[in-house]
């Protein structure tokens, strides 16, 4: 699951704040660094295209194709999956409290980008 960033400050911002240990909220550059090696390391001034940012390290670590979220920043992730159809594969959060409605914007996101992955969501989204 690929998340794409547009703004540093915000990368990690939901992440930290469900962790509670000093080093992760202090000492890690990314706050589950611990579970994860050579996470990569972006300066606002060095953040290129987010798209372009993440096919590179795809592409550094042998990675074919990435599931990305229509429900998370979908501009960014709705231009992915147009630019490179065949690295992304979409994915899209139901939120099970809006019944047939949200079962309906899933619908409408199959058909149009191939959703081949849905979770459900307690917080709509």
């Amino acid at each position: 699951m690929i998340g794409f960033p547009t703004h540093l400050g915000q990368l990690y911002a939901g992440f930290r704040a469900a962790v509670h240990d000093k080093e992760s909220l202090e000492d890690l550059p990314m706050p589950a660094g611990y579970m994860f090696h050579d996470v990569p390391v972006h300066s606002e001034q060095g953040l290129r295209d987010p798209i372009d940012v993440t096919i590179g390290e795809m592409d550094r670590f042998g990675i074919s194709t990435g599931l990305v979220s229509l429900s998370v920043n979908a501009k960014v992730t709705e231009t992915a999956l147009t630019r490179h159809p065949g690295r992304f594969v979409a994915s899209f959060t139901v939120d099970p409290n809006q019944g047939m409605k949200r079962v309906e914007h899933l619908v409408r996101a199959h058909d149009r980008w191939g959703v081949r992955a849905a979770s459900p969501s307690a917080v709509p989204v």
